[in-house]
């Protein structure tokens, strides 16, 4: 059942090289996420041994995410949504890269903020582009393939 569901919807792959080029950046963008997710939770016990810093970096990050939400919704309607990704891609990798600089919490609650607000900005921009990418027809298929991603990487 599986292989009859992925041959449907590759040849969305195989004739669209926009969203083929998308697709393939959301494989980066799920283990970025997953590592977030599992990776950063240890961090912040290591570096600080506290459970309350930990319940924080979960509180600074879905607060941010919530916040965002709203400002994503509107750059993503009113501004080129390639841009709006790419500049909101730019600052998840930027605030991901420096996560193992940090060395207070307070440090790493600016990081995961920042990853937080772009994260929901550039999930917003890419579910945003995709009726541009592929046709009516071929939506359900497009954010099956992009769910697909994020699910393996969580597996």
């Amino acid at each position: 059942m599986l292989t009859a569901i992925l041959r449907r919807r590759i040849p969305l792959l195989e004739h669209s090289p926009n969203f083929r080029n998308l697709w393939a950046s959301t494989i980066f963008t799920a283990s970025e996420e997953v590592l977030h997710f599992t990776a950063l939770p240890l961090y912040v016990l290591n570096l600080t041994g506290s459970g309350a810093a930990l319940a924080g970096m979960w509180a600074v990050s879905t607060l941010a995410g919530l916040l965002a939400g709203p400002l994503a919704g509107l750059l993503a309607d009113r501004f080129n949504r390639r841009r709006v990704w790419l500049s909101a891609s730019v600052v998840v990798a930027f605030a991901f890269a420096f996560y193992p600089f940090a060395r207070t919490v307070e440090q790493l609650y600016v990081l995961i903020g920042l990853y937080s607000v772009g994260a929901t900005v550039a999930r917003n921009a890419y579910l945003a582009m995709l009726p541009d990418l592929v046709d009516d027809k071929s939506l359900v298929d497009a954010n099956a393939l992009i769910s697909m991603n994020f699910n393996l990487m969580l597996t």
